[in-house]
């Protein structure tokens, strides 16, 4: 008789286990797509691709971390997205990287924003135009579609590769447009 409550447990251990691996196996299809210089570019999102809101109490700002990787090399194909806003994530709010914002006691842009290529190399959006005489970098992300477990939006943005160079105005741009999103929420703390 002492075997049987045993044998229960393994048994609903087995079939949480089963049914979990059905839950992954159902994960949405998250995806990323998008065009640089005018070619198309789409990806579907790995398990570490999200959407993360921290409230700093600190600051009274709210931050958010887009992290859309495709595949198991998150140093290609990869878009990293951070935005600092005072109302949390609005529904088609355009939000604009030249938008100041006071973080941490500097002006810093509302997005920094970064790109990974197919090879590796890196590209940004991070210099606001009135503190870099000569800077074009630029980026905006709009939330369309808010549910449980997901967000739905668009971005688009000039990044140049990351660089220290001195002569912002000679730096080749990279041009993203058409871009939409569709990733899991994940750590949202409110």
């Amino acid at each position: 008789m002492k075997k049987s409550p045993t044998i229960l447990i393994i048994l609903f251990f087995t079939l949480f286990s089963l049914s979990c691996k059905k839950v992954e196996e159902e994960r949405p299809n998250y995806y990323y797509r998008f065009k640089v210089n005018g070619v198309p570019k789409e990806f579907s999102a790995n398990t570490n691709a999200s959407i993360g809101l921290v409230d700093d109490a600190s600051s009274g700002l709210f931050l958010v971390f887009m992290t859309m990787v495709t595949g198991n090399d998150g140093d290609k194909n990869a878009i990293v997205i951070s935005l600092r806003t005072e109302q949390g994530l609005l529904l088609d709010k355009e939000y604009l990287m030249q938008d100041e914002i006071t973080y941490q006691g500097k002006i810093s842009p509302t997005i920094a924003a970064f790109y990974l290529d197919e090879t590796g190399k890196a590209y940004d959006a991070t210099k606001l135009r009135r503190l870099h005489l000569g800077a074009a970098d630029n980026f905006k992300v709009k939330f369309t579609a808010f549910y449980p477990e997901s967000i739905y939006g668009n971005f688009e943005g000039v990044l140049f590769e990351s660089s220290e160079t001195e002569d912002l105005g000679s730096r080749e741009p990279l041009v993203i447009t058409e871009g939409k999103f569709y990733l899991p929420k994940a750590g949202f703390s409110r």
